[in-house]
């Protein structure tokens, strides 16, 4: 300020929030010095001077203090802390908002675990999950002075563990007390668990029907023989804060509802008999324990519902008992055992020799043994082939009905139960039945389209079989008369009067039954002596018939020709043509020239009862001379005879007569002669 007429006085001030100004210091000097200057004394300020004459004030002066940023306050919305700690739901949104005095105004960082997040004062999380859990740090900056604050909390996500809680009741302290648990895993923090129900106190019965655990706990104790009504409903309640609503399960106590059920069963190498013991269906289990005879057992202890022995050292035949005991009874239920093995069967055949197509019985008796004894049954068909046939039966009778000869053998029957196995003895069994229709085997065996063959004066042996128990009887008929008792009838010479039917009759002497099958035998014998051949001609003398026969003999001869045959119409290059007539003999041959002079035609004879052929020929040839012509007259001389001939020659030759006005006998068969009346010839 100017200087006026001293002295002059000094007052300092500065403006309030309310806009008046107060005087904060005063005095001679117009200089000043303010220490350790604080943020909050940034403002206007002003100065006022006076002496006797007058006062005056200054202008108003802004002071800026420059400062910080101060250490950050963080809010949290919704704002929840537990034990220093801000808390969220799962699935929540929230908002982190950091504020820190400064001037110039900071800026912020978020960090969440020491990682950058985030730029700016707030940071909100939507639908905020249990990974967010962690530290979050907001740094303030003031980029003036190039200095920083910071402040971490920590943010910790409640979320609820999956479905609901599982309720469970145990036996505990040696079967003296009842356990119920109560289990919800998962969730953060722990849910808080609490049981409600009929608990009745050790030595003294509850008034109220309600007893709440503590909340973190999840078991409690009941006491047991009888103090624990049956049938009683216990629940568990469950709650989270990040449910809204309280989750629960619930469990009965009851009593088994039937009796213990005692079983046993043998390890498959025999080493070792299993008694088990089982009563279920109660809540919590029983418990159960073995005694038996010579200290054989297992005291009331967990798992102990199962003894094993030794099969070597078991007692059979002595009782082994099994205890049964439950929480919330207080007699204790027992059952028991008396195993014994299964003595050696005896099998019982109602008929040890039935009838094919019957029906039969079978009884397999046991005399001792633990029931349920099961029945087997078994057969020996051929000798060390054992099959079984039935099986895994509780009945000791079996039935088999349309028996047939394939079961005949030896029988007999397996019974065991779980202790061991045995079989009775053997027993044959011995089924009747027959005979079936017989069959016969001829030998040598040979069959034509009328039954068997056989070759005269060969042997021939005829067999017989029919399927029989016992075995059959066989007679043979010839012609229905009877000729042989026995299976094998042998014709040692075979002739032609042994063509016929031959029977064999088989009888079961046991059944009086009879069956029967005939065959026809037919004995072939050969033709007498060799074939016959001849030739002539035919068809007007157009043709040259070669004729052949062999007569007798069955079945006939086959016959065939063979020989220079020219066919009509040209000449045949082949010197030799065969022909199979089987049953004919004869063959057509063309004529006229075409079949050479001298040719030399063989009929060749087969027969099944000849080993060789038999043959004959004959030769075509024309006459070494010329026809010859004579006449004679009758004695009364009426008639004129005309001859002619012309002999020789191979077949006959055709030869006939012309004369004159139609005198004459055209070519005919014998026609070499004309009778002409005397008085006619000319």
């Amino acid at each position: 300020m100017e200087i006026g007429t001293r002295p002059v006085h000094y007052v300092w001030q500065y403006q309030l929030n309310n806009g008046n100004f107060m005087t904060f210091t005063q005095g001679s000097s117009s200089f000043i010095n303010i220490t350790d200057i604080l943020h909050n004394q940034t403002g206007w300020y002003r100065c006022a001077a006076g002496n006797a004459v007058n006062s005056e004030i200054s202008e108003q002066l802004w002071l800026n203090i420059t400062f910080g940023p101060d250490v950050p306050q963080i809010d949290v919305a919704p704002s929840n802390i537990v034990q220093r700690a801000y808390t969220a739901l799962e699935n929540e949104t929230v908002s982190l908002t950091c504020r820190a005095l400064s001037n110039p105004a900071s800026q912020y960082i978020w960090f969440h675990n020491d990682s950058e997040v985030y730029s700016g004062p707030q940071l909100t999380i939507t639908n905020i999950l249990r990974v967010h859990t962690g530290d979050y740090t907001c740094v303030g900056q003031n980029s003036y002075l190039n200095t920083r604050s910071r402040k971490t909390i920590t943010l910790t996500i409640y979320y609820p563990p999956d479905g609901s809680p599982f309720c469970s009741v145990e036996p505990a302290l040696n079967h003296t007390s009842v356990r119920l648990l109560c289990s919800w895993p998962g969730g953060f923090p722990s849910p808080s668990l609490r049981w409600t129900g009929d608990l009745i106190p050790s030595g003294q019965r509850q008034v109220t029907k309600e007893k709440q655990t503590d909340p973190m706990s999840s078991n409690i104790l009941l006491p047991s023989g009888g103090l624990t009504p049956n049938s009683s409903l216990f629940t568990c309640y469950g709650s989270h804060p990040a449910l809204k609503q309280q989750r629960e399960c619930s469990i009965h106590t009851y009593t088994p509802p039937a009796e213990p059920v005692c079983f046993a069963n043998v390890t498959d190498d025999k080493q070792f008999l299993i008694l088990s013991c089982f009563w279920g269906g109660g809540i919590p289990r029983a418990l159960l324990w073995w005694k038996g005879p010579g200290g054989q057992g297992k005291d009331g202890e967990e798992s102990s519902n199962v003894l094993i022995v030794r099969y070597s050292t078991f007692q059979f035949g002595k009782p082994y008992i099994c205890y049964a005991k439950h929480l919330l009874l207080v007699q204790t239920k027992t059952c028991g055992l008396t195993l014994v093995p299964v003595s050696k069967p005896s099998l019982l055949l109602r008929d040890t020799s039935p009838v094919e197509g019957a029906t039969v019985g079978m009884q397999c008796n046991v005399d001792n043994g633990t029931e349920p004894i099961q029945y087997g049954w078994q057969r020996e068909i051929q000798r060390g082939n054992i099959t079984t046939f039935a099986q895994g039966s509780n009945s000791s009778i079996i039935t088999m009905t349309n028996i047939n000869r394939s079961l005949t053998g030896r029988y007999r029957c397996v019974g065991s139960n779980f202790i061991n196995t045995e079989s009775s003895d053997w027993v044959f069994y011995d089924i009747i039945f027959g005979p079936d229709v017989p069959r016969i085997d001829v030998t040598p065996y040979s069959i034509t389209d009328r039954g068997y063959s056989a070759l005269e004066t060969e042997p021939v042996s005829l067999s017989c079989q029919a399927q029989s128990n016992p075995a059959s009887h066989y007679i043979w008929f010839y012609n229905n008369s009877q000729v042989f008792t026995g299976p094998q009838y042998t014709i040692a010479k075979t002739l032609r009067v042994h063509t016929g039917d031959y029977t064999c009759l088989a009888q079961n002497s046991h059944l009086n039954t009879r069956s029967r099958k005939t065959i026809s035998l037919i004995v072939y014998y050969p033709p007498a002596g060799s074939p016959s051949c001849s030739l002539d001609p035919a068809q007007n003398h157009s043709s040259l018939r070669l004729l052949c026969s062999w007569s007798g003999g069955f079945p006939s001869p086959s016959l065939r020709w063979t020989g220079d045959v020219i066919k009509a119409g040209q000449e045949q290059e082949e010197t030799e043509q065969q022909m199979d007539l089987q049953t004919s003999a004869t063959l057509l041959l063309p004529s006229e020239g075409l079949i050479p002079n001298n040719s030399l035609f063989t009929c060749i004879g087969a027969h099944p009862a000849r080993k060789q052929l038999a043959e004959c020929s004959t030769r075509t040839y024309i006459p070494p001379t010329e026809p010859v012509c004579f006449a004679y007259v009758t004695n009364t001389q009426q008639y004129l005879m005309l001859s002619c001939s012309w002999d020789g020659g191979a077949p006959k030759a055709l030869v006939w007569w012309e004369g004159p006005g139609g005198q004459s006998k055209g070519g005919q068969e014998n026609s070499n002669i004309l009778v002409l009346r005397y008085g006619t010839a000319r």
